[in-house]
């Protein structure tokens, strides 16, 4: 059992719930338990993980957001910047984030499509993080010496 963060984007909150329901659903099925963070809005979510990330006290991180084109001050540029961000922190601090984050035109936007996203990733993260726990326990001899993989 793992203890997640759930970082959420407080814009597009219909969506954004519905992701969360969904993705809380996935964390469960793999006995996982999690805390869940508001913030204002995606383009936050780096910041947060980065102010974050010295006292986390998770094994992983997942990031739920919307960016849409109805928000006039974020575009598809920002939101690249917003995902590589999450991604440079993630490498740099050495955690597993999950980034359930999705661009598209408010006209594009469906629940189901966006709530299957969220499902998707919160299953790559669970799967993800057994996998580093797995890594993480093995022991491997290396020129006759024991050593633990980190």
């Amino acid at each position: 059992m793992a203890h997640i963060l759930i970082l959420k984007a407080q814009d597009n909150s219909h969506f954004v719930d519905a992701m969360l329901r969904a993705s809380i659903d996935v964390l469960y099925s793999h006995d996982h338990t999690y805390d869940e963070i508001i913030v204002p809005s995606a383009k936050e979510l780096p910041l947060a993980v980065n102010l974050l990330s010295e006292s986390l006290n998770y094994e992983a991180v997942l990031c739920l957001g919307i960016v849409s084109d109805s928000n006039l001050e974020i575009s598809s540029m920002h939101y690249e910047q917003i995902i590589g961000s999450l991604y440079d922190y993630a490498t740099y601090f050495s955690f597993y984030v999950g980034i359930a984050v999705v661009y598209a035109s408010v006209q594009d936007l469906k629940v189901d499509s966006v709530v299957r996203y969220a499902q998707t990733i919160a299953n790559d993260l669970c799967v993800m993080n057994n996998t580093m726990r797995q890594l993480n326990s093995m022991n491997v001899v290396r020129d006759g010496r024991s050593q633990k993989h980190n």
